[in-house]
């Protein structure tokens, strides 16, 4: 459940890392360290508040699955 709630938020992070570093290959001249982080912690922010209405309903499908599997193997003995 943890790494289907933070995939996107890493592919992201993986393209403004790239898309910074082919910044960074057309135009040596450019201070990309100091973009980056404040860049890079944005975008992880905005992706996980996007992300926050998938969250109840994710842990909840989560949690039916998981007592689902408790009930068959409380009924099975």
């Amino acid at each position: 459940v943890g790494m289907r709630l933070a995939l996107p938020c890493l592919a992201l992070l993986a393209l403004v890392d790239l898309a910074l570093a082919l910044a960074g290959r057309l135009n040596a001249q450019l201070q990309l360290l100091t973009l980056a982080f404040p860049l890079k912690m944005l975008a992880a922010v905005l992706v996980l508040a996007w992300l926050v209405p998938v969250f109840p309903g994710l842990a909840a499908g989560y949690g039916e699955q998981v007592l689902t599997a408790m009930r068959a193997v409380a009924g099975s003995r």
